[in-house]
C-alpha cells in the first residue's frame, strides 16, 4: 500500500464549510445567534453574492472594502450583519482582535462609534483604509495618484531602467522571480515620494495586496512554493487594476455609511489592556480572537512587514495562541487560558451594564487532542462575572487529522454584563 501524504502542519480556518447548528439559552438570543452562523457562506456557496451576479451588480463594489486585501481567517461579512442588526447610530461598538476590519466596516454602516485595536501592524493599517469613508475628492485624488505611478513603473520596465537600491531591505529576492523582484523594486521607490500620509497608506497597502499573487508563495496561509508565469509588467497592470477597484469599493462604502457618523477610532492595542477606553463605555462587542495553535499570523504577512517599513516584532512577540509557540499540550492550555481570563476580563471592563460581547471562537487541535474552544471562554466569562445566556455552534471538518480523526466546532457566545 503506498504510503499516504502527510498532513501540512498549517492548519485551515474553520470557516471552509459547516454542519447544523445547535443553539442553546434564551429562545430569542439562541435564534439570533443560530441564524448568524447559519449565514456564513458554506464552502463556496454565497446566496448574497450569486443575487448580485444575477442581477448584474459588481460584486467588489457590492463587498464594499471587505474584499478589498486577502486576510487569512477573517469574518464572514454576514456574521457582524446580523449581529450588529440591532445598533443604532451613536452606540459605541468594539473589535478588540479586528483583524482586518471586518466588524468595523459593518458597524459603521449602523452609523455607531467605532473602536478597533489590534497588536497586528498590518491589520490597523487595513483597518483605518477600509473602515473610514473617503470623500469623492480623495478617492479621485488616490485613482490619479495610483495612474501616475503606474505610468511610470511600466516606462522602467520598458527602458529597463535600473533601481536605486538591491531591495534586499524589503525582502528575500528568492522570494520572487528575478524580473518580477525588480520591477517591484522599482514601484516602490515610485512609491516613496508620496507625502500625503492618508494617500500613501492606500497607495502601500494596494502594492501590499498584489504581493503574494506575483511571489513565488504559494497562498497567505500556505508558506511552500510554487512557479507562476508573471509577464513583464503584469504586477504593475495588477497594481492599477486594484487601485481602480478600490476606488469603486471606497465609493460603495461611503454611500451606504449614515451621515455624520465619525471616523473609526483604530488603535495598536494589545486586546488584555485596552487602556484608551474607560470602563462602561461599550454597548457592544463582535470578535473573533485567535484560535489556540491553529495560525501563525506574524509569520504568515512575512512577505508584506518589510515593503510596507512595518515592525512586526512587538506583534510577534504579543500574538495570542501562535502555533509556533504551542509548545506542550498542558503549558499550551494553561497559558491559553491565562490570555482568554485576560482579554474577557478587559471586554468585561469596557462593556456597559447589560452591554453585549459576541465572540466567535473555534475548537483547535494539540496533537490528537481536541481542545473545545467555548470551555477557555467560558471558564473566563464566569471568572469576570459575564453572564452567558445563549450560545450556537456548528459541526466543521477538521482538516487537521492525526490517527484519530477529530470533529471540531465553531462557535458563537454570547457575553452580557
Amino acid at each position: 500500500m503506498p504510503e499516504r501524504p502527510k498532513p501540512s502542519k498549517q492548519r485551515r480556518a474553520l470557516s471552509a464549510r459547516g454542519g447544523p447548528v445547535t443553539a442553546e439559552g434564551e429562545p430569542a438570543l439562541a435564534a439570533l445567534l443560530a441564524g448568524a452562523l447559519e449565514s456564513v457562506p458554506v464552502g463556496d456557496a454565497d446566496p448574497e453574492k450569486e443575487a448580485r451576479t444575477q442581477s448584474g451588480a459588481p460584486d467588489e463594489a457590492s463587498d464594499l472594502t471587505h474584499g478589498f486585501h486577502s486576510f487569512p481567517a477573517r469574518f464572514s461579512p454576514l456574521l457582524p450583519r446580523r449581529l450588529l442588526a440591532g445598533v443604532t447610530p451613536g452606540q459605541v461598538v468594539l473589535d478588540p482582535f479586528a483583524g482586518s476590519g471586518t466588524a468595523l466596516v459593518e458597524a459603521m454602516l449602523r452609523g455607531a462609534r467605532v473602536f478597533g485595536s489590534d497588536v497586528n501592524p498590518l491589520a490597523i493599517e487595513l483597518c483605518k483604509l477600509k473602515a473610514t469613508p473617503w470623500p469623492a475628492d480623495r478617492r479621485d485624488k488616490l485613482a490619479a495618484r495610483a495612474s501616475e505611478i503606474a505610468a511610470a513603473s511600466l516606462a522602467r520596465v520598458k527602458k529597463r531602467a535600473r533601481t536605486k537600491e538591491s531591495g534586499r531591505r524589503y525582502d528575500d529576492p528568492s522570494h520572487y522571480a528575478p524580473h518580477v523582484f525588480r520591477e517591484l523594486v522599482g514601484l516602490r521607490e515610485e512609491l516613496e515620494p508620496e507625502r500625503d500620509p492618508e494617500l500613501r497608506r492606500a497607495l502601500l497597502l494596494l502594492f501590499s495586496s498584489i504581493l503574494v499573487k506575483v511571489s513565488r508563495q504559494s497562498a497567505d496561509t500556505a508558506p511552500g512554493e510554487v512557479e507562476r508565469a508573471i509577464g513583464k509588467g503584469l504586477p504593475t497592470r495588477l497594481f492599477q487594476r486594484k487601485a481602480e477597484e478600490l476606488s469603486r469599493r471606497l465609493a460603495a462604502f461611503a454611500a451606504r455609511v449614515p451621515p455624520g457618523t465619525p471616523s473609526p477610532d483604530v488603535r495598536a492595542c494589545d486586546a488584555r489592556a485596552l487602556r484608551h477606553l474607560a470602563a462602561g463605555a461599550v454597548d457592544v462587542i463582535v470578535t473573533s480572537p485567535p484560535y489556540l495553535g491553529t495560525y501563525d499570523y506574524a509569520a504568515q504577512h512575512e512577505r508584506r512587514y518589510g515593503w510596507l517599513g512595518l515592525d512586526a516584532r512587538p506583534f510577534a512577540a504579543q500574538e495570542i495562541g501562535a502555533r509556533r509557540r504551542a509548545g506542550s499540550p498542558a503549558s499550551a492550555l494553561e497559558t491559553w487560558q491565562k490570555d482568554v481570563d485576560a482579554f474577557v476580563a478587559e471586554m468585561a471592563r469596557v462593556l456597559r451594564p447589560g452591554g453585549r460581547a459576541f465572540v466567535a471562537i473555534g475548537d483547535s487541535a494539540l496533537g490528537a487532542q481536541l481542545v473545545p474552544g467555548d470551555q477557555a471562554l467560558r471558564r473566563a466569562a464566569a471568572r469576570a462575572k459575564l453572564k452567558v445566556p445563549a450560545s450556537a455552534s456548528q459541526a466543521r471538518p477538521s482538516f487537521y487529522r492525526p490517527a484519530a480523526r477529530l470533529t471540531r466546532r465553531e462557535h458563537l457566545i454570547l457575553l452580557v454584563r
